[in-house]
């Protein structure tokens, strides 16, 4: 039976560091060389980050290890590690704390966590990369694509999904005819890159993201039925949190809206190509 709740210095160890965006940002861009300094004596195996907001704005930094977590050393060496952000005063507080598992919403969570982990691991990478917003978000989009197809998707399937996804979205945000002008402008702009980075292998993509999308393939359980759409949505979710700053759920309402007509104008073409 899957354990709920782990206390600290129980196999997972759960950090919640209060700060401003700007700050949490900068932190983020330099969290995979923190972990690695804090991880030179093997104190965890695995690790997750999330943006997150209760009382105020902070990262919920997640660590793991199975024969429990050295909360004395770690403690010891994290808090050295990000010194330099507390003496500027830029961290407001740092609360260690319980970690409460999903396991409603995550079946076989030991597995999702190592999609956090993984997940994690890409987006520190995107985020200590010289990539600008744009080419970030471009790669999102290859992300996306790439879990539809782990998933066994067609085409037709991706455009039916997305287009349940976007319909949500829209109705959450009002969408109308201006807002759709304006995400045609958008697509319009940025249709040949789109098309150019959808329809080839991804270099860049594999570089930070081929153990995600490795432990996806090699898991059988994360193949596609009724409950894993579910999973697969709250992973796409998490992955737009961790990916952009602020605004995560209206990112997802437009990457879900350009993902649709790029998916419509794929099936168009496929349609008409098989009747000339």
């Amino acid at each position: 039976m899957n354990k709920r709740i782990f206390w600290p210095g129980e196999e997972w160890l759960s950090y919640k560091i209060y700060l401003s965006e700007t700050t949490g940002e900068e932190l983020i861009k330099n969290l995979q060389s923190i972990i690695n300094e804090v991880n030179e004596n093997i104190l965890f195996t695995k690790w997750f980050f999330i943006r997150y907001y209760d009382t105020s704005y902070h990262l919920r930094i997640r660590f793991y290890h199975p024969e429990g977590i050295d909360l004395s050393s770690l403690n010891q060496l994290f808090i050295c590690a990000i010194e330099k952000y507390i003496n500027r005063i830029f961290i407001k507080n740092i609360v260690i704390d319980s970690y409460k598992r999903e396991i409603e919403r995550y079946p076989e969570i030991e597995k999702s966590e190592t999609v956090f982990y993984l997940n994690s691991e890409f987006n520190t990478a995107l985020h200590a990369s010289s990539m600008d917003d744009y080419e970030k978000w471009l790669i999102n989009l290859k992300y996306v694509d790439e879990l539809l197809n782990h998933y066994g998707f067609s085409i037709n399937q991706k455009l039916e999904y997305i287009n349940n996804l976007k319909d949500r979205f829209n109705s959450e945000f009002n969408y109308n005819k201006n807002i759709n002008k304006e995400l045609n402008l958008k697509y319009n702009s940025y249709k040949e890159d789109i098309f150019e980075l959808l329809n080839k292998p991804s270099t860049e993509l594999n570089n930070y993201n081929s153990q995600e999308i490795k432990f996806l393939k090699e898991n059988p359980f994360f193949l596609r039925n009724d409950f894993q759409l579910y999973s697969l949505e709250s992973y796409l979710h998490m992955n737009f949190i961790r990916l952009f700053p602020n605004n995560h759920r209206l990112s997802e309402c437009i990457t879900y809206n350009l993902l649709y007509k790029y998916y419509k104008n794929l099936v168009g073409k496929t349609n008409y190509d098989s009747k000339h």
